[in-house]
């Protein structure tokens, strides 16, 4: 769906109606471009004059652009984030990097359906979803720390951070 969380009950083991093509969301292996060109879009930056650009590093729906060490409350890995054969945004650093271009990222703070939390609250365990991770509202917070800390320490000098949705 378009905007924020993007995912919900209706798309994310199944199918919505209203976007037929747009099934279980949460399945990580539904994350497959086929021409996924990260190259290109420098050039396109430089071609338009750009001199920064900021990548959508995680929105509501929880995906991660990167494969995070950040593990959940009960030691297992966070699994929702791009396929290791798609890693998005080492390639946006390394091709940044490469043509002296700033750049940045967004994370959303407001919504991870993967989750469970809306509006910046974890929703009761009873709304869970098969494939929703189940956490506690303190477990929530820890793990955006940490996967906050991971993207804004481990990805050379940042340009600009955009967190949305307040802390």
């Amino acid at each position: 769906h378009d905007g924020d969380p993007g995912c919900d009950a209706k798309n994310w083991n199944g199918c919505d109606a209203y976007y037929p093509t747009q099934c279980n969301s949460s399945d990580v292996a539904s994350f497959n471009p086929t021409n996924l060109n990260i190259s290109n879009w420098v050039e396109s930056f430089q071609a338009l004059g750009v001199t920064s650009a900021v990548l959508t590093a995680k929105h509501g729906c929880g995906f991660l652009a990167w494969e995070t060490k950040t593990t959940l409350p009960d030691g297992s890995a966070y699994r929702y984030h791009v396929p290791s054969k798609y890693p998005v945004l080492k390639t946006f650093v390394s091709e940044m990097q490469k043509a002296q271009l700033g750049y940045g990222f967004y994370y959303s703070l407001t919504n991870n359906f993967y989750l469970n939390a809306l509006s910046h609250n974890v929703q009761p365990p009873s709304t869970l979803l098969p494939g929703q991770a189940n956490v506690t509202q303190d477990e929530y917070v820890a793990i955006i720390l940490s996967q906050v800390t991971e993207l804004w320490s481990e990805n050379g000098a940042l340009t600009e951070i955009w967190i949305d949705g307040g802390c």
